[in-house]
């Protein structure tokens, strides 16, 4: 079975904000699954969605990483 990603998983993964996660899925640009009330992707749904809108997951220039994505960036250094 694929792996399973949230929506924070997603958001960090392509810099972008969770809320713009949200609003893409409500808009029905973002494939995903729905488990019960939980919203899931796999790697083929991200995938799906960089194809469609490669402009829409460039970080702006003013976007700042989380403490969380700092933290994310720096582990995959060590």
């Amino acid at each position: 079975m694929n792996e399973l990603f949230t929506i924070r998983e997603v958001a960090e993964k392509l810099k972008i904000s969770v809320s713009s996660v949200y609003r893409y899925v409500e808009t029905g640009r973002f494939p995903h699954i729905k488990i019960g009330a939980n919203i899931r992707f796999t790697q083929e749904h991200v995938e799906a969605f960089l194809a469609e809108n490669p402009a829409e997951t460039k970080p702006s220039e003013s976007y700042k990483p989380s403490p969380s994505e700092l933290r994310a960036m720096y582990d995959q250094f060590q």
